[in-house]
C-alpha cells in the first residue's frame, strides 16, 4: 500500500502539544484498480483518458471490482470483432457503460436470412 504523509496544521495541535506530527494517509488503490481494468479492456487506446474517467468512476461511488467484471464481459461481447467498432476506453467509462445489460449471443450479431440459408446448402 502507497501512504501519503500529511502534516497536521500547526493550529490544529494534537492533545500532548505536538504540531510535527506526521500521519501516513492510505489513499485508495485506484492506480492498481485501473490497471487491472486496462489489461481486461478489448481496447487499449488513450490510456490518459481513460485514467481519469476510471478515477471520476470511482470518486463517484462506484466499485472498481464491478467496472473491472463489466470490462471483461465487454472484452467477451466484442471478441471476434473489429476493433475499429469497440468502443474507447473512456468513452466506456464515461457512458457508465458497466450498468449496461449484457447483449445476446455473447455480442455477436444476428446471422442474415442468406447466411442461414447457405449454411442450410452447404449441409
Amino acid at each position: 500500500m502507497r501512504h501519503r504523509e500529511i502534516r497536521h496544521d500547526p493550529q490544529q495541535a494534537d492533545l500532548f502539544g505536538c504540531t510535527d506530527l506526521v500521519v501516513p494517509r492510505t489513499i485508495d488503490n485506484t492506480d492498481a484498480a485501473f490497471a487491472d481494468f486496462w489489461r481486461a479492456y478489448p481496447r487499449r487506446v488513450a490510456k490518459g483518458a481513460a485514467r481519469k474517467a476510471f478515477a471520476k468512476a470511482i470518486k463517484n461511488g462506484v466499485e472498481p471490482a464491478a467496472i473491472i467484471e463489466a470490462a471483461r464481459r465487454y472484452a467477451a461481447e466484442r471478441a471476434g470483432e473489429e476493433a475499429r467498432f469497440t468502443k474507447h476506453p473512456s468513452t466506456w467509462l464515461n457512458g457508465e457503460c458497466w450498468d449496461d445489460e449484457p447483449v445476446a449471443n455473447g455480442g455477436r450479431r444476428p446471422r442474415s436470412y442468406v447466411e442461414l440459408l447457405m449454411e442450410r446448402l452447404t449441409t
